[in-house]
């Protein structure tokens, strides 16, 4: 059995079980002392009393520590005494770290107006060490010149009246980034619950992930798929139904927080997970860092989060983005989600068109401000189907170029220069801005599938497909139809009585006595509705032959598709063929036959025989 690993980064700089190295900060060092009352790890914890004062009690590392660019100081703090603390800017409870007993800064975490009937006393403050002071919230205060690798840590206390006893306890206080989980397996997968148990044992309490009325917080990485060390290593994790809020660490870089995804072999399946981010200094992000990680992603809620940054082997199946940073698929695929009130300046990036096709049967909400969908890289055809768009600029009578461009279309084509056709199936048509490429906004699009399958109905992957358009019916696309032949250099210009041919569609040209003319050919130009032209070789002359609508040329995918989206504005009959004769197992030709409907386009499926 490949048992999860569970295991953390952090150094520890003092687990305060005696009072050793300790030092007390605004006098009173005879009152330092040990005890169980206050103690979060371990068995005891360094503590004081602080009355109508402010003070507190700091340890001596013995040496400098130099902070790694995310390491953060966890140190745990007991304040039994809330309700008499000064407010938070006036120190009710702080952090010190420093480089002395006078030089050092006082990080405010705490107050009298921010604890609140319910809040814990008890709690494990993450703080990014700077050297410099803050007069507005979240606040510091700066004793003399602390300089760049702190030596002292600990806590203070601002109290406003006298209280009786011992009321501060400072107990563990360690360095580092956060959680690593490798190994695991599908039997015996990975999970917040179980780190979570590991983070709250009293001879651990880290206090990374910690089980709190039954949520999960999460103050620091979270990586799944690396060592301690931060090596990319294999992990199989997998939960369902958890709440994580990620705790809003004031004092903290502003990416701290983050559920992180690594190794090409790691499996990393959520559902119903739901990640809520309490505030706004670190709302905490997801990440994948690699493309070949398996993750299904299903009914889960990401609620004002920062960025996402998902991979291409991630499927979000049903998944909801509120109110969260930017969420770049890089080829991920997204079918039922719903993102709201995004607050990026564009809600979805994709880098190329193709990739923006993954996004489908999803529901896009504007708060006002931003893109729906911005697509990047080189102008190619594509479709979106059953995409949703609520709140967007509504003008949808022309693509929005220049100054015309309101930063709040649905779709922003981020491609300076080419052409490209956007077909819309289902759904609503969206607006759509564009840096500079040519925009032919197409709405009413159908999808029309081949599925690969033996006879057995295991799908067959690698299957060849070919589907054209046949004669009869009502059709009006081109079905072994006469064509006169023109060129220039290396251009070809077909004439026949009507077409319906748009540029980028894929036609098949036979018959021409000049071979040069004749094969699988994609539409270029079409300048008229009897005219269309493509790319060849050379000059060739007059010529005539046929041409014929090809819906599908191209192996089917992993799960045995090929399909394709186009506007049909007639019902249209077709023949074709699937075939595997590539690689083994082979398997015989298949026929195919039917009508692509101008409503709803055609799902057909091909049953192939094995040929050994």
């Amino acid at each position: 059995m490949a048992t999860p690993s569970y295991t953390e980064d952090l150094t520890d700089i003092t687990l305060a079980e005696s009072v050793t190295n300790w030092s007390a900060l605004g006098g009173g060092a005879s009152g330092l002392g040990t005890g169980a009352d206050f103690s979060m790890e371990g068995t005891l914890c360094v503590d004081k009393q602080v009355t109508a004062a402010e003070k507190g009690q700091v340890f001596n590392f013995g040496s400098g520590i130099t902070p790694g660019t995310n390491t953060h100081f966890y140190v745990w703090v007991f304040l039994a005494t809330p309700g008499v603390a000064n407010t938070l800017a006036n120190r009710g409870l702080g952090i010190v770290l420093g480089t002395a007993l006078t030089a050092y800064n006082t990080f405010h975490v705490e107050g009298s107006d921010t604890y609140g009937a319910a809040g814990r006393v008890g709690k494990c403050y993450p703080i990014r060490y700077v050297t410099t002071s803050n007069g507005s919230a979240p606040y510091r205060t700066l004793t003399g010149t602390p300089t760049a690798n702190p030596q002292y840590f600990g806590a203070t206390a601002n109290i406003t009246a006298a209280v009786k006893s011992a009321n501060l306890g400072v107990d563990a206080i360690r360095y580092g980034t956060g959680a690593y989980i490798t190994a695991g397996e599908s039997g015996d997968p990975a999970t917040f619950s179980g780190f979570a148990t590991l983070n709250d044992t009293s001879t651990n309490r880290w206090g990374i992930l910690s089980a709190v009325g039954g949520a999960y917080e999460l103050q620091g990485r979270f990586v799944v798929g690396q060592d301690n060390t931060g090596t990319p290593t294999l992990a199989y994790f997998s939960d369902s139904n958890k709440l994580i809020t990620i705790v809003n660490t004031v004092h903290s870089l502003t990416d701290f927080s983050q559920i992180i995804v690594d190794h090409a072999s790691t499996v990393f399946n959520l559902t119903n997970i739901t990640v809520l981010a309490l505030g706004t200094n670190n709302p905490g992000r997801l990440v994948f860092n690699n493309a070949s990680t398996t993750s299904a992603l299903t009914g889960c809620t990401f609620d004002q989060i920062g960025i996402s940054t998902l991979r291409a082997g991630v499927t979000a199946t049903n998944c909801t983005w509120r109110q969260t940073g930017q969420i770049t698929t890089n080829a991920a695929t997204l079918t039922g989600c719903t993102i709201s009130n995004n607050t990026a300046s564009s809600a979805v990036v994709v880098s190329s068109p193709a990739n923006a096709e993954l996004i489908s049967a999803t529901d896009f909400t504007s708060d006002g401000t931003g893109y729906g969908i911005e697509i990047g890289g080189t102008a190619a055809n594509m479709s979106l189907t059953e995409v949703t768009f609520t709140g967007y600029d509504s003008d949808i009578s022309s693509v929005h170029t220049g100054g015309a461009i309101t930063g709040n279309e649905a779709i922003f084509v981020n491609i300076a220069s080419g052409s490209m056709d956007l077909n819309i199936s289902g759904g609503t048509t969206p607006s759509v801005a564009s840096a500079g490429a040519a925009v032919n906004v197409i709405s009413g699009a159908v999808s029309v599938s081949v599925t690969t399958k033996d006879v057995n109905g295991d799908t067959v992957a690698s299957a060849n497909v070919f589907l054209k358009a046949a004669s009869g019916g009502s059709g009006v696309l081109p079905a072994a139809s006469a064509i006169t032949l023109a060129s220039a250099t290396d251009v070809a210009t077909a004439t026949l009585t009507s077409h319906s041919l748009l540029v980028g569609d894929t036609v098949h040209i036979l018959g021409a006595s000049n071979a040069t003319y004749n094969g699988i050919k994609t539409v270029v130009t079409v300048p008229t509705s009897s005219t269309f032209t493509y790319a060849i070789s050379g000059n060739p002359g007059a010529d005539s032959g046929t041409a014929t609508f090809v819906f599908l040329k191209g192996l089917t995918n992993g799960s045995g598709v090929l399909s394709m989206s186009r506007v049909i504005t007639a019902d249209q009959n077709v023949i074709g063929w699937a075939r595997k004769s590539s690689a083994e197992p082979f398997y015989k030709n298949a026929p195919i036959s039917g009508t692509v409907t101008a409503a709803g386009g055609l799902p057909a499926t091909a049953v192939l025989i094995l040929d050994q």
